[in-house]
């Protein structure tokens, strides 16, 4: 434990971690690893929605859980027309600096980027009756499947085209319940129910409804890049915060990793959720989200470091694992979760049957 201190005492001394995550990785490095799952008080600490696809989060006091997951999450996209694909901050990192909020009545999406004026996009859901098929794209190429979305219009596609300098930019929602026919990725929903492989259906998320992780695991990849720069005579650099990571929920009372072993929980008593795989991390976690640079000091983090402990193969090839996803069933739909809600309920021992199992607790 000393020695720990020792290593880790500037990264104390500066606040990258704070007093709670101290104490409990203190705690985690005397106790012995089947003590892991022991701890009580975890709380949902953070609460957040991306409305549109790879752009800035909302974060919330509270929010609706919806048949997608979260209410509004990853409902808008940005789509390049020409390739009838969509796009992310792979292509374009600076999409990490186009901000979203709600507006006072909750009516609006406000969207807002330095240099433009804020546009405003109505969250009244889309009427099937007033679709105009010419703006019906029905096969958009996403990360594994297709999408089927609605073009927003040239008013709003043109604000997105001059954010990211390209006319080919255009803006759309996703189709209205009975035109959408998207499912969660299909491991994750062999995970959960290989009978009914297309019972979850999921919004323009990339993989499944609901991503988590704990601060304590955040703070610890802190210290481990913080460890890989020293020994490499690199810059000391700020520690990065859940931003990086483009996490639903953010947890509070773990112990790093400690997230890794669930299987099942509830939050607030009475919303229950099922883990159904890891992420595999990919390079927008390289992504400086207040600048919308892509690797700002060329190193590669926080994958690189992660690459030495988290990393896993799979159908896909390597991947580094960091963060789960949860399903909404189906009894929970309309549910709320709020900011502090207390988890319960903890079930252990989640296995992947498409990630090979890695070292969680090098």
């Amino acid at each position: 434990m000393s020695n720990w201190i020792k290593d880790h005492k500037s990264l104390i001394a500066t606040g990258v971690l704070s007093t709670a995550a101290i104490t409990l990785l203190l705690k985690y490095m005397s106790g012995p690893s089947k003590q892991l799952n022991k701890f009580g008080g975890i709380t949902l600490e953070k609460i957040l929605v991306y409305p549109i696809k790879s752009c800035g989060p909302i974060e919330l006091k509270s929010c609706k859980l919806s048949p997608f997951g979260l209410e509004n999450d990853r409902r808008f996209m940005l789509i390049n027309r020409k390739e009838n694909r969509y796009v992310n901050q792979k292509v374009y990192p600076m999409m990490s600096t186009i901000k979203c909020k709600y507006s006072q009545d909750g009516k609006y999406l406000i969207v807002s980027k330095e240099g433009l004026e804020d546009l405003r996009i109505s969250l009244e859901p889309l009427d099937a009756a007033d679709i105009d098929p010419s703006r019906v794209y029905k096969e958009v190429k996403m990360f594994d499947n297709i999408s089927q979305v609605y073009d927003q219009g040239d008013e709003q596609s043109e604000w997105f085209a001059k954010a990211l300098g390209n006319p080919d930019i255009r803006f759309t929602q996703m189709m209205p319940v009975g035109e959408y026919n998207r499912n969660i990725r299909v491991h994750m929903a062999e995970s959960i129910d290989a009978s009914n492989i297309a019972r979850f259906k999921n919004s323009l998320s990339n993989s499944c409804h609901i991503m988590f992780l704990s601060q304590a695991t955040i703070d610890d990849v802190n210290v481990r890049i913080e460890k890989t720069r020293k020994e490499k005579g690199e810059t000391s650099q700020a520690p990065l915060t859940w931003d990086r990571y483009r996490p639903n929920f953010v947890f509070s009372g773990c112990t790093p990793y400690q997230e890794d072993d669930w299987s099942s929980y509830t939050l607030g008593g009475e919303v229950d959720f099922q883990v159904a795989d890891y992420n595999g991390r990919c390079p927008i976690v390289t992504v400086q989200q207040d600048t919308g640079v892509l690797d700002p000091f060329g190193d590669d983090e926080p994958l690189r470091t992660l690459r030495t402990y988290r990393l896993s193969k799979c159908k896909a090839g390597e991947k580094t694992l960091l963060g789960q996803y949860i399903v909404v069933h189906e009894n929970m739909i309309g549910k709320t979760v709020n900011i502090g809600d207390q988890l319960t309920n903890l079930k252990n021992g989640f296995e992947s049957k498409y990630f090979t199992k890695v070292n969680f607790e090098k």
